[in-house]
């Protein structure tokens, strides 16, 4: 068997394990219980973002209204917080895990990128009624055909 051949058979197994499936936009992406590392994924992840228009979505879909001149804006916040999800963060603090904030700016085409976990608190905190969250998940859910 040559090199080519296990790569095949690598890659066979690999779509094998996939465990979900999903389609936005027509683009796809799989999942599986294979771990990945925390920067390698992020490359393709910051490629599956932009080609899903990510960026566009978050200013639109989120009702919150920054009045600062300082803001670091409603994507990079929310890009933050996604990031340090898929890095296994589970609390806010977490964010502080993700390192070279500078790297993950380029990468994601975000500007600057949050270092304190109190301005994730304080955008999701603007979020105040019912009314505004549901505008927010239907808007998510109206993005993400099935």
């Amino acid at each position: 068997m040559t090199a080519t051949d296990s790569k095949r058979k690598e890659n066979t197994n690999m779509q094998s394990k996939c465990t979900t499936k999903i389609v936005i936009n027509k683009v796809g992406i799989e999942f599986t219980e294979e771990k990945i590392t925390a920067y390698g994924g992020f490359s393709l992840l910051a490629s599956f973002f932009e080609r899903i228009k990510l960026k566009d979505v978050k200013e639109e879909v989120i009702p919150v209204h920054e009045r600062s001149p300082n803001s670091r804006g409603k994507y990079s916040k929310i890009l933050s917080y996604l990031l340090m999800i898929y890095a296994g963060g589970n609390r806010f603090s977490h964010l502080l895990y993700l390192g070279c904030h500078e790297v993950l700016s380029d990468l994601f085409a975000a500007g600057r990128l949050p270092l304190a976990a109190t301005t994730l608190t304080r955008l999701l905190g603007k979020i105040k009624t019912m009314k505004e969250v549901e505008a927010m998940s239907e808007g998510l859910w109206g993005y993400c055909p099935n």
